[in-house]
């Protein structure tokens, strides 16, 4: 989001898009657990215009 600003794009939205967690396996799931990064599940979608 930082790189989109320094470029001249002003941000209007940020949209947290939730994942399905049915892409992971077991294995990954548990490696994840361990790691504390289950709960990361999501993309953001950015929206802007260009700040002329």
């Amino acid at each position: 989001m930082k790189l989109l600003e320094q470029c001249g794009w002003k941000i209007t939205h940020l949209i947290d898009c939730p994942l399905s967690s049915e892409r992971f396996t077991g294995n990954m799931v548990s490696h994840m657990q361990k790691n504390r990064t289950l709960g990361i599940t999501r993309r953001t979608l950015i929206i802007g215009k260009l700040d002329q």
